[in-house]
């Protein structure tokens, strides 16, 4: 025996998003701009109302990376001993030798 016999369930498709989902006959009827009643089962064997199924898109696929942007990607340019000194705050004196930049 169904829990809710006074309402009598149907299966829509939402016209916006092409989500299923389960409602009265009154909703679907008065909302037919909105939804599209689709011919599949709306409840349970118990008689309860079957949970939505949103529509899921598929993800594009993934851009594949060229060999030298792959390549790029690997190699990383080092500092050298003017650069780092240069971008060094103190001055090019480490913090652990601090006699290396007075030379």
């Amino acid at each position: 025996m169904a829990k809710y016999p006074q309402i009598t369930y149907v299966r829509v498709k939402d016209r916006k998003n092409g989500n299923e989902f389960t409602t009265s006959q009154s909703w679907a009827e008065a909302n037919k701009d909105a939804a599209e009643v689709i011919d599949k089962p709306a409840v349970n064997g118990s008689g309860d109302p079957l949970p939505a199924k949103p529509k899921l898109r598929p993800r594009p696929p993934a851009k594949k990376a060229t060999a030298k942007k792959a390549a790029a990607k690997r190699t990383t340019k080092k500092a050298t001993a003017k650069e780092a000194a240069s971008n060094n705050p103190n001055g090019g004196v480490s913090a652990s030798n601090p006699e290396e930049g007075s030379k």
